[in-house]
């Protein structure tokens, strides 16, 4: 035991001269080499590694959150650009006010934009084949409806013009 406490204040050898908990014997180079100790190191640097990524996952969160923001505003913007266009489509093609259009859903608005232009007769064809009641001017007002020339409306209008 004198030999492993060692003299003077050296630290214990072993028989090749490595220090003993800190040196090992190394056959292939032949000399005394550092013992690693795996397990401290690892979990030192796995730590420093783990802080490291916590602040890279709080950071990519804000951003995921804020790329999240910038979409919806984005979608929203391109969601009121279709609906103004397809709006000004089904404007010509109905009655609809535009208040009521804005109401509407984008899928509404695209299937009533498709059946109005596919259901849309000129109207040059209708006013052919319909006549007027009298007193109607047919070329007064171009969104005039079937309803809106039929005799008993025209008898209507003619009785409030009096009236007023």
């Amino acid at each position: 035991m004198a030999d492993q406490e060692g003299q003077g204040g050296e630290k214990p050898k072993d028989e090749h001269g490595c220090i003993i908990g800190e040196e090992t014997w190394d056959s292939e180079l032949e000399k005394c080499v550092p013992i690693e100790k795996p397990a401290e190191k690892a979990v030192d640097e796995v730590m420093a590694e783990n802080a490291a990524l916590r602040t890279k996952i709080k950071e990519l969160q804000i951003t995921n959150t804020e790329l999240t923001k910038q979409l919806g505003l984005a979608n929203d913007v391109l969601e009121a650009q279709t609906k103004a266009s397809l709006i000004e489509e089904i404007r010509p093609l109905s009655h609809f006010s535009v208040e009521d259009l804005h109401r509407k859903t984008l899928t509404e608005l695209q299937n009533m934009r498709d059946v109005l232009k596919y259901a849309k007769l000129e109207v040059k064809t209708i006013k052919k084949n319909i006549r007027p009641g009298p007193g109607v001017d047919m070329e007064e007002d171009p969104r005039m409806t079937v309803g809106d020339i039929s005799v008993v409306t025209a008898a209507k209008r003619k009785m409030e013009a009096q009236l007023a």
